[in-house]
């Protein structure tokens, strides 16, 4: 709560979209997870529910 971060927020996006994006972060190989998180936009505005791809100890053992 209360961090920032930059990225891009795609919306109205298919399950389709979904299985890409879980696809290209590595999801099935246990490199990123999918969560919900809420977002404010840096322009403003209402907090909305979001889906953010979090590293997994996999992924951040490549880091090291």
């Amino acid at each position: 709560p209360g961090r920032q971060a930059e990225g891009l927020l795609y919306r109205h996006l298919t399950a389709t979209d979904y299985d890409r994006l879980d696809a290209y972060a590595g999801v099935a190989e246990a490199l990123y997870c999918r969560r919900r998180a809420d977002a404010r936009p840096a322009a403003g505005g209402a907090a909305e529910p979001v889906f953010v791809y979090l590293p997994t100890g996999r992924a951040m053992r490549g880091y090291r």
